[in-house]
């Protein structure tokens, strides 16, 4: 019932845990003898030492809200300081019912509390009052100060131009009626006296008005008074047609000595601003006496926590010694029962599985994992790193595989950054031989010199042909082929390919579903496949073509040979570029390469597998075909004509990064009747677009430096002008998103080169 690990360490520990139950019982009852205790701290002393706490708060806001209210400079200011008031004053009422509720029975300070809060409630909404009535008082004092200055204004205008023509009469001493002249110095002095003792009254009116003590307030006044008296006696003196303007003048200065006078109104500002100030001092000493007995509430409620805090300390520390003790000896306990019964036994047996680990890493694959008999945890860890060492073996073999394929795509990249600058030598070889064949023709030991230069420069170019295949590069045509009808058809002549005396057998499964693949470039490499099997067989044995389903996705088909095999270290190498095992001359060591860079540019692979003294396998793997599948290169085939068309002279523009090229592809333009510009980069040749308008056709390289590669100065040269024709050529097999423009690739023939021009134009 307990044979396992698990099962067994459930039952220590259940026995563990029951032990530890039973003394967190024993504590757990000890605990709800402090429950009373804690339950009336939380009910009653919390809740009042937070209500305490809360009326400190806003007690202390409240405080702060007097002067703030005091400083307020217009109404909505005050407004909000009133509304913020109200505000603390409605928390203050709630916290001090709260406390009442919590301490029914009541105590000094809770009373206290009770009896400052409304006390201090009723000093700030006097003070919001007598702040109301004072900027009352203000409106009415700035109405006071503007009749005010009008009325100095209208006294000023009565007076001001009766004062200055009687200065002019008076100052001057010649043609002058000696009549007007006696009224004009009998009116001078009383008007300068008016309009002096005018100016003293509406000072004293206007300083009153801002006087800061009733003290100078009544200074003013008397002044006033005076003043006003002396203004009074003087008013039979004025002349007559004055005299009415300036009695009204003198009627409404009297109103200021009434009630709603500029001095009674300022009397009464000051003494509202003073009961106010008084008012905000009674609420700081309120608040200061209402925060003394909330701190005094809030100790009070802190000490009673303390000791309940205290009580309920001592009761948790003596029941978590007791529990402690207990479950330091049931865990001493379930150790040794666990040690005895369970650890002893895991121990041994991982020590063993460490051990095969060990060997396994020192490299000795026959390593025994011990305990896999076991029908517990270990076994089950036994049996999963046996799982585990097949997995890493079957691992060590995908990475060397990868680690191949890494190195077979850095081969790749370099050979084909070969093969391209070796298309652009052999484009310059090319065009000069095409250039000297007429000369040639004359002389037949030239004639036979020209010829061997063509043949070396057809196999070079074959050569470059397998290099692109192996990095993937190459021109591909690819169709929706019938891979069992491939092979079928080819059947008679890969007989004829292999030597008397070896067996060629095809096996080929029925109903494959079609492959997306370049018919002629598969016919090649199953060509090529089989010519290395018969080599391998040494004139005898068995050759065996096959095809088969590899999934839902994939068609495979197989070379199989019954050869001496090929060597591990060997097998690493054999899809290298020119690596042969081959005798000197035998072979270029370009067969498998080119096989496996069309595998792997068709979507697919190429895989080997050899053993020495049976035989290899070579399998390549090409994927389904899609039924929407199309062709999307657009690449010019070559055309052999014996006469080319001939051009008429139309101006042609070639561009071309290598000099040699340019220059070689110029004159076969030249020598098939055109006018050729030409320009070694894109700035040149937009250059001599924008000069030359009667260029007709752009000739460019397409791997050319940035920013002007071959399709960008194509495009640039479209939006410029429309109507040119284009023309693209490259040693690289590149895919052209220009439908309207052909690809020809290096390096070009003459014959190609004119057809594909003269196609160009016509169809401009």
């Amino acid at each position: 019932m307990f044979s396992g690990i698990q099962a067994r360490l459930l039952l220590i520990l259940g026995l563990a845990a029951l032990a530890i139950t039973l003394a967190s019982a024993m504590a757990l009852m000890a605990l709800l003898e402090t429950r009373a205790g804690v339950a009336t701290v939380m009910e009653r002393e919390l809740p009042a030492s937070n209500a305490a706490l809360v009326l400190a708060r806003v007690g202390e806001r409240l405080e702060d809200r007097a002067p703030a209210l005091l400083a307020a400079k217009d109404a909505e200011a005050r407004q909000r300081q009133t509304a913020l008031i109200n505000r603390d004053l409605r928390s203050l009422a709630s916290e001090t019912e709260r406390l009442r509720d919590l301490h029914p029975a009541g105590s000094d300070g809770v009373a206290d509390i009770a009896r400052l809060a409304p006390e201090l409630a009723a000093n700030l909404r006097d003070l919001a009052l007598a702040l109301e009535q004072q900027a009352a008082l203000g409106v009415a004092l700035q109405d006071q100060r503007e009749r005010l200055l009008a009325l100095r204004e209208r006294v000023q205008q009565t007076l001001g131009p009766s004062i200055l023509l009687v200065s002019d009469v008076v100052g001057r001493d010649t043609d002058v009626d000696p009549g007007l002249f006696r009224r004009a110095a009998r009116a001078q002095g009383p008007l300068l006296d008016a309009e002096r003792l005018a100016g003293s009254a509406f000072s004293d009116l206007l300083l009153g008005a801002e006087s800061p003590s009733l003290d100078q307030v009544r200074v003013f006044r008397g002044s006033f008074e005076r003043t006003r008296g002396q203004l009074a006696d003087l008013l039979p003196r004025i002349p007559s047609g004055l005299r009415p303007e300036l009695a009204q003048a003198i009627a409404d200065l009297e109103v200021q000595l009434q009630a709603d006078g500029v001095f009674r109104l300022r009397e009464q500002e000051i003494a509202t601003i003073e009961g106010a100030e008084s008012l905000v001092t009674a609420s700081r000493g309120i608040a200061a006496a209402l925060k003394t007995r909330v701190d005094a509430l809030v100790h009070s409620a802190s000490e009673t926590i303390a000791r309940a805090a205290d009580a309920m300390g001592d009761t948790l520390l003596t029941n978590t010694l007791i529990f402690v003790a207990v479950s330091i000896a049931v865990v001493l306990l379930a150790t040794l029962i666990s040690y005895r019964f369970l650890v002893r036994d895991i121990s041994l047996n991982l020590r063993a599985v460490a051990h095969a680990m060990q060997r396994l890493a020192g490299g000795e694959r026959d390593a025994r994992v011990p305990a896999m008999d076991r029908r517990d945890e270990i076994g089950d860890l036994a049996r999963v790193f046996n799982v585990f060492k097949d997995n890493a073996f079957r691992m060590e073999t995908v990475e060397g595989q990868l680690r191949q394929a890494q190195k077979m795509e850095l081969v790749g990249q370099l050979t084909g950054g070969i093969a391209h600058d070796f298309n652009n030598i052999l484009a310059a070889i090319l065009g000069n031989l095409t250039y000297l064949e007429p000369k040639a023709g004359g002389d037949p030991m030239l004639r036979e010199r020209w010829q061997r230069a063509m043949g070396a420069t057809d196999r070079a170019v074959r050569q470059v042909e397998r290099l692109l295949a192996f990095s993937r590069r190459q021109r591909l045509a690819p169709e929706v082929v019938d891979i069992n009808a491939l092979v079928g058809g080819m059947l008679d002549l890969l007989e004829v390919s292999v030597a008397e005396g070896t067996e060629l057998s095809a096996l080929l499964a029925p109903d494959l579903p079609r492959v997306r693949v370049d018919p002629g470039q598969l016919e090649n490499a199953l060509m090529n496949l089989v010519i290395n099997a018969r080599d391998a067989l040494d004139g005898g044995g068995r050759i065996s073509v096959t095809t088969a389903a590899a999934g839902d996705d994939a068609v495979e088909v197989a070379v199989e040979d019954t050869g001496r095999g090929i060597p591990a270290d060997v097998l690493e190498r054999v899809c290298e570029p020119f690596f042969t095992t081959k005798a000197p001359g035998k072979g270029s060591g370009l067969g498998l390469s080119m096989v496996y860079g069309f595998a792997r540019q068709s979507g697919g692979e190429m895989r080997i597998e050899s053993r020495i003294g049976e035989g290899t396998t070579v399998r390549i793997r090409l994927p389904v075909a899609e039924p929407s599948a199309t062709v999307s290169e657009h690449i010019a085939d070559p055309v052999r004509d014996a006469n080319p068309p001939q051009g008429n002279g139309e101006c042609l523009l070639a561009v071309d990064d290598d000099s040699e090229v340019l220059a070689t592809t110029a004159d076969q333009l030249r020598g098939l009747g055109y006018r050729v510009l030409t320009a070694g980069d894109g700035a040149t040749a937009l250059e001599l677009l924008q000069q030359e308008p009667a260029i007709r056709l752009l000739y460019t390289d397409v791997a050319m430096p940035a920013p002007w590669d071959g399709v960008s100065l194509a495009r640039e040269a479209r939006s410029r002008r429309p109507e040119l024709a284009i023309l693209f050529t490259s040693g690289e097999t590149r895919e052209i998103r220009d439908p309207s423009a052909a690809l020809l690739r290096k390096p070009v023939g003459r014959e190609h080169l004119a057809q594909a021009v003269r196609q160009a134009l016509d169809d401009e």
